[in-house]
């Protein structure tokens, strides 16, 4: 078998990976198979079920598959060998993309890729991509973040995505780091709604490229949900910490609708929340909810099979309880 072109996209929790791996694959090749691995570090996975039933893979030649309930440069590491090695021999592709967790260190992930057989036969490791997000670039509580820096640090090619948030200064600052960086990157760039060359890809993998903080973000034990299933009126709830970053989800009974007018008043309101990202099945049909920031978007979607909810903060809230209550009560 012929080692498979592979890329990694990496960068921090809502920067636009997902939006990306969808331009890509609605702009690869014609006749090439693409396999997608998205990885996702809260316990209810929601991009790699988006994209499975999204627009994008109503065509023929995409595969999706979703690792969640940890990170796989760490905790996942097995279940990532089994994963690829399933998804290469399930849909024989052309090329493989690996959404990395947004809060993952790529240091281990990349190890395993090339080092670990039979990973290191199979797959041929290109440029790795990373993303960043203008708002992630004036916070120094983010930039400081020893696995923010080591996203950038490890990665071929950096892109500014969201560019046209940015303001000039902004923009002149990313132009002026970007070109100082040592050893220097492949491509630096700026974009708006995750649209990335297919040129990319392709560009070598730097050896010279070493973590900063090569210790960082390590995970030994893996974790076992023991959760009851969902039932209607009681959902399914997830709480996990990995280096001072708290995630909370929600998965829902099939037969939960909620009160569409209500919902997005609580979510678009005032609870404090570094990224919040949702489907639901609301009286007025069908919708994902993405919060990053002050962005919020709201938009129909083909997903049909469950509400759920995932959120992100730095540290777990006082109020989770207050929230969740407020959550039940938009149910019908």
């Amino acid at each position: 078998m012929k080692p498979v072109p592979t890329n990694v996209l990496t960068g921090f929790l809502g920067v636009g990976k997902t939006t990306a791996v969808g331009h890509l694959l609605a702009h690869r090749p014609p006749g090439e198979r693409w396999a997608v691995l998205v990885n996702e570090f809260g316990e209810i996975g929601l991009d790699g079920l988006l994209l499975e039933d999204g627009p994008i893979t109503e065509r023929e030649g995409i595969r999706i598959r979703e690792l969640g309930g940890g990170c796989i440069c760490c905790t996942l590491s097995l279940p990532l060998i089994i994963g690829v090695v399933e998804l290469l021999r399930e849909a024989k592709p052309h090329r493989l993309l690996i959404e990395a967790s947004g809060v993952g260190h790529p240091a281990g992930l990349l190890e395993t890729l090339l080092t670990q057989d039979p990973l290191s036969r199979l797959l041929d490791v290109r440029a790795t991509l990373c993303l960043l997000d203008p708002a992630d670039w004036d916070r120094s509580e983010v930039r400081d973040l020893p696995t923010y820096q080591d996203q950038i640090a490890l990665s071929d090619v950096v892109v500014m995505n969201k560019a046209d948030r940015a303001d000039a200064a902004t923009l002149a600052d990313f132009a002026t780091w970007s070109r100082e960086l040592f050893p220097p990157k492949a491509v630096t760039a700026t974009t708006t709604q995750g649209r990335l060359d297919l040129a990319w890809l392709d560009m070598d993998r730097s050896p010279e490229r070493v973590p900063l903080f090569p210790n960082a973000h390590r995970e030994t034990e893996p974790r076992v949900d023991l959760s009851p299933p969902a039932r209607p009126g009681r959902p399914r709830r997830q709480e996990t910490t990995i280096d001072g970053l708290w995630a909370c989800g929600w998965l829902f009974d099939p037969a939960d609708r909620f009160r569409e007018d209500a919902l997005l008043e609580l979510l678009v309101g005032g609870y404090e929340v570094r990224r919040l990202k949702g489907v639901f099945h609301t009286d007025g049909g069908w919708y994902t909810v993405n919060r990053s920031a002050g962005d919020v978007t709201i938009a129909p979607t083909a997903y049909r099979r469950d509400s759920r909810l995932q959120i992100f903060r730095e540290h777990p809230p006082r109020t989770v309880a207050e929230f969740e209550t407020a959550l039940l009560a938009c149910l019908e």
